[in-house]
């Protein structure tokens, strides 16, 4: 049997019904500050742009000799 479903039980009948909804609710809200916390900062690099084309008629390949 899982400890969770102990837990839940103990709390419905000696503690109060509330007090496991209460509880996942404590624990989703940890859930969150922690998430923001750790993920919170992170920001994406910006891409880089890609260098310039060399202007026309220089870099490119040769022309084709016409026979």
């Amino acid at each position: 049997m899982a400890g969770s479903q102990v837990l839940a039980g103990y709390l419905f009948d000696e503690v109060s019904l509330a007090a496991p909804f209460e509880l996942a609710a404590l624990f989703q809200l940890a859930n969150a500050v922690l998430y923001g916390v750790l993920f919170g900062p992170w920001r994406p690099q910006p891409r880089r742009q890609p260098a310039p084309s060399p202007p026309e008629g220089r870099g490119g390949p040769p022309p084709r000799l016409q026979s």
